[in-house]
Order: C-alpha cells, then structure tokens, then sequence
C-alpha cells in the first residue's frame, strides 16, 4: 500500500481565536464559581459558629456540612460546566506494560491491569472515546460530538502499544492515536507478540517499538489511527557546557540514538563501552526548540582515549575520575582559545526543522497509504517559530500547542492535553489514580471545584518524587 508524498502547502485557514470572549467567558465562570463558594463557606461558617456557641447541635451541624459540600459540587457542575460548549479532554499515554525499563521516567508507563480500570472508568463515567480526526471536526463544527466525548492518545510508538494496549482497546471497544517518531519504526516483518523482557539483547527478542505489521493491523481495525511524533524525538547539545561524562552505570538513550542513528528502533542492544566511555555529555535541549550545538570531535576523541588508557570501565572506580576529565576538559579548551564546537546558525536550524517535521509526514504518509494531518510535540516543547513551520510549511492541520480548550468556536490548529498515567501521588495506588483521573477530566471539562484537589496532588507527587525518586 502506497501513497504520494504529502505536498507542503501554506496549511489551512486558522479560525480566528476569539481570545477576548473565551477570556471573557473564563471570568465569569470564575466570578460565578467565587459568588457560589463564598455562599457555601459563610454558610458553613455560620453553622459551626451555632454549634460552638451551644444553638445547634454538633450532628446537625456535620450534617449540614455535608449536605451543602454536596450542593455546592451539583450546583457548580451545573453551572460551570453544562453551560459551556462541549470541552474534549485529549489524555496522554506512553507505554502500557507490566514491566518497562527502556526509558526511566516516572509515570511514563500504566500497567495493563490498571489501563483496563481507567477504560472500565470511562465506560462508567459516560465518556466515549474519539480520534483527533473526529475532534477536528467537533472543533470546526463539521460534525459536533455529543455526550461526553473523550480522546486517547499514545507517545512514542512502543511495542507495548500493540502487545498490552491494543487488546485492551479492543475490549473495551475504544478508540486511541499513537503519535510515533518516524525514526524509530521497527523493521520487523510479522506482528510480535511480546515485548523485549528486562536484559534481554537478543536479535530474537520482541523488541521495543511498532512495526509497519502491528501498525497496520491496529490501523484495519477502525480502533486505532497513526499521527506524527517528529522523527528523531532527540535531546541535543544546547551549549558547549560539559554536564556529565559517559560511564558504566547510566542510560543515556539519546547518546546511542546520535552515534547510531541507523539503529534506533533497537538503541537498547548496544552496550554502554560501545558508546564510549569518557565522552562527554553536554547541556541538553529538545532537537526543535532552537538552535544546538555542534561540539568538536576531538574532545571526545581525547577523552575516550584518556579512559581507554587507564581502564576503561574500571577507571570510574577512582574516586578523583570526575576531576581527571574536566582537567582534560579544561587543557583542550585552552588550546583550541576557548573553542570546542560553535552554535548552529538560525538558518541551519530552521532548515533543520523543517526536514524532520516535513520528512516524518511524508515518511508515515507513505507507509499508512494516508496522509498524517496531526503533530505532538516530541517533550511537549515548541515554540511559535517552529509551530508557524509545522502548520504553515510542512501541512498539519494541528499540533499539541499550547493551553487550548478543544471546545467550538476555539483555536482548530492546536489542541491541548491532560498528562495520564499511575503513580499520579508519586506511588503507584489505583484508587487514588483512578480519582485524580476523574478529577482532571472533570476540572478540563469546566468544573473548578476540582482545582484545588488535584493541584495538591501534583505538589505531593513532586514532592515524593523528590524525596525518594524510583529506582
């Protein structure tokens, strides 16, 4: 199945924003929601005064707590939230497997047991599940959706997606997109079954990101539709600033995707002696946010040299090595007067962009036998300049830009999401994920009695996560 390339054209027509009605709106659901919540707070006060000065009774007063927290939760729902135009919550998914150890993240992936919960959620709820297509045409007013429409999506096109979510999506009759980085498709030639398992280098094992064949099969079956992630979805050197030098003991993906750029549906088969020990990892930045830098070959050169020399691997074993090597660092940088590397130029940059952002469309254009109409940003980073290019040059229609509402009448050309997932408290608790997630979506959807709940959250996650990071 093939397909002409997609042509860049100069991008539809963007609908204007109405940024001062929306703006308009939002204060006066704030307004409304502060008039309601300080009715309900005088009214709680006023009966706890009642109950302490002995006027009402204790129970009563508990009673009538309760009962008013209650109103107050129907009638801000009615009013914030039924009174809107219909908001689309878009969540954001990654992996979906038991165990997952290729990139370490927290949250990163959802167990397949607790997937299937949060299906069984929405099912519960009343939401149903759409694809970005079918949000488009919700937001430009060609098809409105009616109920409570939800959307699914994935990133990064891992293996997992098809071995664990799939069948799941299946079950549940659910629809999701997959955002995948053009680079990383695998070459296998039959659909797979199983993900590689923790250790496992074999040529023979599952592997770690989709193929062409379990795309296709997600794809005929109606349930599942394929948009563009970029195509590299790198990290690169933003300043000559030297961070950290490559040893035994840490993953660095996207050092092995930059050496061995031919190989990246498979990065995790190489060993980390084969990426260099000593070379030095510099100050980082997503690959479309500006400008990188391109550092001086020699200085890894040396530096690898210098460690190969006095041991390789065990030469990390020395309780000076850091200061070894930035003195290495520090006597090439006086020779070359200062210079090891320069920026790339605004134009370099640009023409960078333009050929993973036009080259990943056409790429999965070819291979669906469509053309891809929708972008993620790869780290959810962008900025206007490589947005402009994006829509206007290299032909999506929408990108995962900015804080949009995904609600008639809004902005089509950009669509936002709700981060999805376990560990939402910093640990892995089912229940309590399954509340934040009915939280977010009711917070998205315009009822702001949620805020307060689930901003908390998100400090106690920061805050567990800071404390005692996963392993």
């Amino acid at each position: 199945m093939s397909a002409e390339a997609p042509t860049p054209s100069s991008g539809p027509a963007r609908p204007h924003r109405g940024r001062w009605t929306r703006k308009k709106t939002r204060q006066l659901k704030w307004i409304q929601y502060s008039g309601i919540g300080t009715v309900w707070a005088l009214f709680v006060a006023s009966a706890i005064v009642g109950s302490v000065v002995g006027q009402i009774p204790w129970w009563t007063t508990a009673t009538l707590g309760l009962v008013s927290t209650f109103m107050l939760e129907r009638v801000t729902r009615a009013v914030m939230v039924q009174t809107d135009p219909m908001k689309v919550p878009v969540l954001m998914y990654h992996s979906v497997a038991p165990d997952f150890d290729l990139i370490p993240a927290p949250g990163l992936s959802v167990r397949p047991e607790v997937f299937a919960a949060q299906l069984q959620l929405f099912r519960d709820e009343g939401y149903s599940t759409h694809t970005l297509s079918e949000l488009r045409t919700h937001l430009t007013g060609e098809m409105p959706l009616q109920g409570k429409p939800l959307v699914i999506t994935f990133d990064d096109g891992y293996l997992d997606n098809f071995v664990f979510a799939f069948p799941l999506l299946k079950q549940f009759g659910a629809k999701a997109t997959i955002f995948i980085s053009a680079d990383f498709v695998d070459q296998a030639k039959t659909p797979r079954r199983k993900v590689r398992t923790p250790g496992d280098r074999s040529e023979e094992g599952g592997g770690a990101y989709l193929s062409w064949s379990e795309i296709r099969e997600m794809v005929d079956s109606s349930l599942v539709e394929i948009e563009s992630h970029a195509a590299s979805h790198d990290l690169l050197p933003r300043s000559d600033r030297v961070v950290d030098y490559h040893r035994p003991g840490i993953r660095n993906p996207w050092l092995a995707w930059r050496l061995f750029p031919g190989e990246k549906p498979r990065w995790f088969m190489r060993r980390a002696h084969e990426l260099g020990f000593g070379r030095a990892i510099y100050e980082t930045g997503p690959a479309l946010d500006g400008p990188c830098f391109l550092p001086d070959p020699g200085l890894d050169s040396r530096l690898i040299e210098y460690v190969a020399r006095r041991g390789a691997g065990a030469f990390f074993r020395r309780r000076n090595w850091r200061e070894e090597l930035d003195r290495i660092t520090g006597e090439y940088r006086a020779e070359q007067q200062g210079c090891v590397g320069r920026m790339e130029t605004d134009d370099e940059w640009r023409e960078r962009v333009r050929e993973e952002l036009i080259g990943s469309r056409v790429r999965l254009s070819r291979g669906l036998g469509r053309e891809v109409s929708f972008l993620a940003w790869p780290h959810d980073r962008f900025n206007d300049q490589v947005a402009e290019i994006a829509l206007d040059e290299a032909g999506y229609v929408a990108t995962s830009a900015g804080l949009h509402h995904n609600e008639p009448g809004a902005d089509a050309s950009g669509f936002s999401r709700i981060p999805a997932g376990e560990a939402m408290l910093g640990r892995p608790w089912t229940r309590g994920d399954l509340w934040l997630l009915r939280a977010n979506l009711a917070l998205f959807r315009g009822n702001y009695l949620y805020y307060l709940p689930a901003f908390v959250a998100s400090r106690v996650r920061d805050l567990v996560l800071r404390i005692a990071p996963p392993r």
